[in-house]
């Protein structure tokens, strides 16, 4: 993982997005020799993703309940 200081990310921060974006490599920024903060990419997800992992994690004894618990929710409108 790379380093950059807290003034040089201030600095240079559409750089090294635009970096993280392209090569997927994590930054840790620096501020008085302590790390701070890490930037890293957004892990995208898939209908692929989202399938594999409820094959790998079946539903609980309570699943159903659950789900008809949430569709009986009120609709929330968003606030205006």
């Amino acid at each position: 993982m790379d380093e950059i200081t807290a003034a040089e990310a201030a600095r240079i921060l559409p750089v090294i997005l635009d970096r993280i974006e392209r090569d997927g490599v994590p930054v840790r920024i620096v501020r008085r020799g302590r790390a701070v903060a890490e930037l890293r990419p957004v892990r995208r997800s898939t209908v692929g993703h989202l399938r594999r992992h409820l094959r790998n994690h079946p539903p609980d004894a309570g699943y159903r309940d659950d789900i008809r618990f949430t569709r009986d929710l009120p609709a929330r409108t968003p606030p205006a």
